[in-house]
């Protein structure tokens, strides 16, 4: 039970993130094209895969599940949980309640820091999870952090990333949202093997459902952008391997991993009008 809590954590936690963040920041040119393969060249409606996308190679499996989990389970569970939340719990009481779900985590970030040699960041964790245990009332305050002790997020996945493991497969779970074959190994990892999570089930139940109605809290003003999205199954996509890799390199991508690097945009149209030609 603890080990699908904390996989059915990623629809409320990364998959809300990713589907509505960043949506914004497509230029005109990128938004022209991704609308053209959408709509036609006719402007007749067509449905669009990415049947060349090697990351995604079950997309046809993928893309139902991705529109039962927003349509129906975002739609009449979640958002108006959030939402009543939201409303009548008040701002200070949801973050110290975060704030608890939060301080939990720490001793996977730290064993997985050791793992991935961050000898400083384990020691910045470990400082954390000692000061909010005990000063910040069992993590209701986040005193570590008034005091420069900022929180390192890390899990089994990046491990694996650190030891040169491949992302594998994208997946959509029903219920679970976005993932990859290395992700869902690495969540099944933090949960099981390292037995940190000492919580019975209906505590587990409780400190999932904190987190997800939080952050679907902070991400209702943002739901916009999504509706709004071309395909939202390919933004979700997108942003969300994107934000494995952001999390993989601590925020500091290599340029090398840019797909575009070196490819020169005038020589491109040249081509493209030789082809008109």
């Amino acid at each position: 039970m603890r080990v699908m809590a904390r996989i059915e954590a990623k629809v409320l936690l990364v998959s809300m993130m990713l589907l509505l963040g960043g949506c914004s920041s497509m230029n005109d040119d990128k938004v022209a094209a991704a609308q053209s393969n959408v709509n036609g060249e006719n402007g007749a409606d067509v449905e669009y895969y990415d049947d060349t996308d090697p990351r995604d190679p079950i997309e046809d499996f993928n893309r139902p599940i991705f529109d039962f989990n927003w349509k129906v389970l975002d739609a009449y569970i979640l958002k108006p949980v959030a939402t009543g939340y939201g409303n009548y719990v008040p701002a200070p009481v949801r973050t110290g309640l975060l704030n608890v779900v939060l301080n939990l985590e720490e001793p996977v970030n730290l064993i997985n820091d050791i793992l991935q040699f961050k000898i400083k960041d384990a020691g910045v964790t470990t400082g954390r999870f000692l000061i909010n245990s005990t000063i910040g009332i069992l993590g209701i305050f986040d005193v570590a952090g008034k005091l420069g002790l900022d929180r390192k997020e890390e899990d089994f996945a990046q491990t694996l990333g650190v030891w040169g493991v491949d992302q594998g497969a994208y997946l959509m779970l029903p219920g679970a949202g976005p993932t990859t074959v290395k992700d869902l190994t690495g969540d099944l990892v933090d949960t099981a093997a390292f037995g940190f999570n000492m919580l019975s089930w209906p505590q587990s139940l409780l400190k999932l459902t904190i987190k997800t109605l939080d952050t679907r809290v902070d991400l209702m003003s943002q739901e916009q952008l999504l509706n709004d999205a071309i395909d939202p199954y390919l933004f979700t996509k997108e942003l969300y391997l994107q934000r494995q890799e952001y999390k993989q390199y601590d925020g500091d991508v290599p340029e090398s991993d840019d797909p575009f690097e070196g490819i020169d945009e005038d020589e491109l149209d040249e081509e493209d009008d030789e082809e008109d030609l």
